[in-house]
């Protein structure tokens, strides 16, 4: 991480600025396709493709607030990275009552 950046962990009203300060870190280190590919990307070595899920994986796990996280720890319904981060940007990127409406039907 760029020295002075600052990554808040993810409470779900804060998904606006936290997705944009975590896709910039991803975009930064040059991992930023695990947002757009479920599989192995063409030309990518498989060990490394299995290296970044993990660490991306544990990203998100460190700079989620627990009730968020535990909404996609599960790795049977969410296997990848994508799938994960897919459900949190559906959930809190929603503008205004459609988050607080996701939430709601989460619950339920």
């Amino acid at each position: 991480m760029p020295s002075g950046t600052r990554l808040e962990i993810l409470s779900g009203p804060n998904w606006s600025s936290w997705s944009g300060v975590f896709t910039a870190l991803l975009q930064l280190n040059d991992v930023d396709a695990i947002l757009t590919h479920d599989t192995l990307p063409s030309r990518v070595d498989a060990d490394n493709w299995a290296s970044v899920q993990k660490k991306t994986k544990a990203y998100l796990r460190l700079y989620c607030a627990a009730d968020v996280y535990s909404t996609v720890e599960s790795d049977v319904d969410f296997p990848t990275f994508k799938e994960k981060y897919k459900w949190l940007k559906d959930t809190y990127g929603g503008i205004g009552s459609t988050a607080i409406f996701n939430l709601w039907i989460e619950l339920t």
